[in-house]
């Protein structure tokens, strides 16, 4: 993967240019991933990445992208 940065937040501008490095990358499948976590949860072997109310949260701003395609309109909720 190649990743482009600055050396240092004061240096992040147009006109000062950034640092260039390669990193090594390992692809997998991220679905499978995420379901070999999701069994690791379950048997107890790990914690969740994120909490049950962040999943909540999630699934609120999914549905109001949904709600908000459906209907062309801005959709507004709050966090519950």
């Amino acid at each position: 993967m190649r990743l482009k940065t600055y050396a240092t937040p004061e240096d992040r501008s147009w006109f000062k240019p950034y640092q260039r490095s390669t990193v090594a990358l390992q692809r997998e499948d991220p679905l499978r991933l995420q379901m070999d976590h999701f069994i690791r949860v379950i048997q107890g072997e790990v914690e969740p990445l994120v909490s049950a109310h962040d999943g909540l949260q999630n699934l609120l701003v999914v549905e109001a992208i949904a709600q908000a395609a459906a209907s062309q309109q801005t959709v507004r909720f709050s966090e519950r």
